[in-house]
């Protein structure tokens, strides 16, 4: 007889790597973190974004502003550091995460106000999944979903 917890299989991750290497099952990611472009702004070359100064425009710049932030459980340390998909495409996320916004870099993305952003989630949209940012993060899954709010 064979026992399992299912844990975090249950959203469609492994609980390790060692784990997903070994094993016959696929599992299917059934969560994702999304939210919307509410604010576009067009920033002149020789700025910086967000605090800190952790992102300077080297060239004029077309900044999407996030509904999203480090109190909705997108982790700070993912500023500079990620992409995210946007209408299939993928832009940097620039700057440091904010509490309630973060920002994207536009520049040559097809992109508008209202849009669907993947933080991760959906691969067919070429967006991240949960496991990969948590590798980037030198963590586990558990963390990076568990902090969502």
């Amino acid at each position: 007889l064979n026992l399992y917890r299912p844990g975090i299989m249950l959203y469609g991750f492994y609980p390790s790597n060692e784990m997903k290497e070994s094993s016959q099952t696929i599992l299917k990611n059934v969560i994702s973190l999304k939210t919307r472009i509410v604010q576009i702004k067009r920033v002149k070359k020789g700025e910086f974004i967000g605090y800190g100064e952790h992102f300077y425009t080297n060239e004029e710049t077309l900044v999407g502003v996030l509904a999203l932030g480090y109190a909705d459980g997108l982790v700070r340390a993912l500023g500079n550091r990620i992409q995210v998909a946007i209408n299939n495409q993928l832009a940097p996320l620039i700057g440091k995460v904010c509490m309630d916004q973060c920002f994207v870099k536009l520049n040559n993305i097809e992109a508008k106000e209202g849009d669907e952003v993947i933080l991760f989630g959906d691969k067919s949209a070429k967006a991240n999944d949960a496991s990969e940012i948590a590798t980037l993060l030198n963590t586990i899954p558990y963390e990076t979903i568990s902090t969502l709010s």
